[in-house]
């Protein structure tokens, strides 16, 4: 898996607190996407980082987007944090 582009981490409750990660960043399909929402009103993100970040409550910021994501779900292993996000249209 390639980690080829830089994601902005940027905290809910403290949004002057920016963390910059490599990730991988990749659309969910839309079969995936019905199975865990129950429809495709919106298509989310998963955006992989390499190294387990403690990261649950905020929005993810990078240029290979075409907009901001706020997080819905986050998932921290030992090696890597996986971040489902759906597109943001708010002021950060």
């Amino acid at each position: 898996m390639r980690y080829d582009k830089m994601v902005d981490l940027i905290d809910k409750r403290q949004t002057n607190k920016v963390s910059s990660y490599p990730a991988n960043i990749i659309q969910m399909g839309l079969d995936q996407t019905i199975n865990i929402f129950g429809d495709a009103k919106q298509r989310p993100y998963v955006v992989r980082l390499p190294i387990p970040v403690e990261f649950r409550n905020g929005y993810i910021k990078s240029d290979s987007l075409p907009c901001n994501l706020e997080v819905t779900s986050a998932r921290t292993t030992d090696r890597i944090t996986t971040l489902i996000g759906v597109e943001y249209h708010g002021r950060l």
